[in-house]
């Protein structure tokens, strides 16, 4: 797995300084810290949940939206599979987030972005395991979290279990 990931960082001039490699966690929301507080980062963050193929996604794009515009924002594709997490936007501002719970048709991909580490940072509690949990403290607090262009659920590929690596694998 690792020479897949170095060979991938090396056709794109990714120093290998920039790849950290951590053991088990609680979930996505600690995992997401210790890169944090590993990496100096000035500036938009965003992290994306491995077991998630995105195709299409312009993230020069996404990170001058976090620069200049809001707190944090959500890649979302459409679906109404009850084991993602979704959003309720309005003019493509975020007002609601739930894991696991359909409450709209717009999942979350697992690609998140914060304004800057401090976004993060101030909102993340010891013990939480999502990232949506930092979102929805964000949210009660009016800071600005938005979503961007809608994909389709082709170009979001989730392998979050064995039985879904299969389907997109093998075509089970």
């Amino acid at each position: 797995f690792m020479g897949h990931v170095r060979k991938i960082m090396d056709a794109h001039s990714i120093p290998r300084k920039n790849l950290l490699l951590v053991g088990d966690t609680s979930g996505q929301a600690e995992t997401a810290l210790k890169a944090v507080q590993h990496f100096y980062i000035a500036g938009p963050i965003l992290f994306h949940n491995a077991d998630t193929i995105l195709y299409g996604r312009d993230i020069p794009a996404i990170e001058v939206t976090l620069a200049k515009l809001v707190h944090g924002f959500i890649d979302v594709f459409k679906s109404n599979n009850h084991a993602y997490s979704y959003v309720v936007a309005k003019n493509g501002m975020v007002s609601m987030i739930s894991e696991k719970v359909l409450v709209s048709d717009l999942a979350t991909s697992g690609l998140y972005g914060f304004g800057e580490p401090r976004d993060f940072l101030d909102y993340y509690s010891e013990g939480q395991i999502y990232i949506s949990e930092i979102y929805k403290a964000m949210i009660a607090d009016g800071k600005d979290i938005c979503i961007g262009k809608s994909y389709d659920e082709k170009d979001t590929i989730v392998l979050g279990t064995p039985q879904d690596y299969l389907k997109h694998s093998v075509g089970v």
